[in-house]
């Protein structure tokens, strides 16, 4: 017989990935691969910084999945599916994200000084030569 809500049990089948050790060995696997490319395309390997800043995006990534999956798949939101030590990290990883785009989105917009010279042309207006 056809589930009758397919979209429910996909989300449901994408939260029984999210267990701690498959996040942790598919975090590896991608920092790596980014890793490689960014030596290829730049020649050089990623530092500590940029290393560490790559693995918070990655475990991003898979919050973002998470979150997708509980709010907007399962029907009532499979909420009971997460592991307390996922739900403790999705809640900090997007406590964190969103503060610091809206903190660099309030600065850039409304903080941060002119560049000099005024503001730019817009790009979509001929400038005479």
């Amino acid at each position: 017989m056809l589930d009758p809500d397919p979209i429910n049990r996909l989300g449901l089948e994408v939260l029984g990935l999210g267990d701690y050790r498959v996040v942790g060995i598919a975090t590896v696997a991608l920092f790596v691969v980014f890793s490689l490319v960014k030596r290829v395309r730049h020649k050089a390997w990623p530092g500590t910084v940029e290393s560490m800043r790559g693995v918070v995006a990655i475990l991003s990534l898979f919050g973002a999945v998470s979150v997708c999956c509980v709010f907007l798949l399962t029907k009532p939101p499979a909420i009971d599916r997460l592991s307390d030590d996922s739900r403790g990290l999705i809640g900090l990883i997007c406590l964190v994200g969103l503060f610091g785009l809206a903190f660099n989105e309030i600065n850039a917009i409304f903080i941060a000084s002119k560049p000099a010279g005024g503001t730019p042309a817009p790009t979509n207006v001929p400038t005479r030569s």
